[in-house]
């Protein structure tokens, strides 16, 4: 058996290879999407586009996007939209932005922008009026305008202290701050601009509770269940699962990290009745 010559011998070659994130599969299975990202012709980073795929495997892939700083998460709505978050503009100032394009044809249209960009955007299979938005906002900033003053200010002022109240201040490699993730939802207008749409923010006084976890939202767009860091005291942190309505921002812990166990999220049923999870036992210094 012979094979075809591949690039793994050679750095160059190999740093260059098309990388392949994620899939997303439209409610009637007939679309699936997935961002590939290619390395510039500088070879100094990679930009990534959506491309559709046959799930039948019988048409060649089409490519979808077009924009030059790329674009990522794509999601379906359920009615068969696609959504995405894309930066348009110059790159260096440029946010993620909220994009969505018709499953009738069209142009992709912004419908949903913030302040400091958007992080992650869902949709829900079983609600197309609703989707839930996570962005990093400043912990006093009382509405989306006020976000962008301060971030205005901190640009023009070129501020880049972040004064820490509590614990922890870095997550590996990089500083903690002085943003937290936020939890939005949004109602969508299908002849709306990203101007006119509202994010509603469920999570104004999160903290450090939120920082690096997963979550996962119920298909029904009634509720989400993130993972909670709870403070333990000289600076520990323990990880529980927390409800959040997506209607009043309504928080219910529903698992407490103890001495024995920690909880990590899984995913919710598609008739959005059951949780899966998963826990484990805590290690101690015996």
């Amino acid at each position: 058996m012979t094979y075809a010559k591949q690039p793994f011998h050679n750095l160059d070659e190999y740093i260059g290879l098309p990388r392949v994130a994620g899939l997303a599969l439209s409610p009637d299975g007939t679309k699936l999407v997935t961002t590939l990202s290619t390395l510039r012709p500088d070879q100094t980073k990679y930009s990534s586009a959506l491309w559709q795929l046959d799930p039948q495997g019988k048409t060649a892939a089409r490519r979808l996007t077009f924009g030059e700083n790329g674009e990522s998460q794509p999601s379906f709505s359920a009615d068969g939209d696609l959504f995405f978050l894309a930066k348009r503009g110059t790159e260096e100032d440029a946010k993620p932005e909220a994009w969505r394009l018709p499953a009738a044809g069209g142009e992709a249209r912004s419908i949903l922008s913030h302040p400091a960009g958007i992080g992650s955007l869902t949709s829900f299979a079983r609600n197309n009026d609703r989707v839930l938005v996570c962005a990093a906002g400043m912990p006093r900033a009382t509405d989306l305008e006020h976000e962008a003053k301060i971030l205005q200010e901190r640009k023009t002022k070129k501020i880049t202290a972040i004064l820490h109240t509590g614990y922890p201040v870095r997550y590996w490699d990089a500083d903690l701050g002085p943003q937290t993730p936020h939890f939005y939802t949004a109602a969508l207008d299908p002849a709306a601009n990203a101007e006119s749409a509202t994010l509603k923010d469920l999570t104004p006084s999160s903290g450090v509770q939120q920082t690096d976890t997963a979550f996962t939202a119920a298909d029904n767009g009634e509720f989400l269940i993130t993972e909670w860091l709870v403070p333990e005291g000289r600076g520990s942190l323990a990880t529980g699962l927390m409800r959040l309505d997506l209607h009043s921002g309504a928080q219910e812990m529903l698992l407490q990290p103890d001495e024995t166990y920690e909880y990590t999220v899984g995913k919710i049923s598609p008739d959005s009745s059951k949780l899966i999870y998963a826990r484990w036992t805590r290690s101690t210094p015996q």
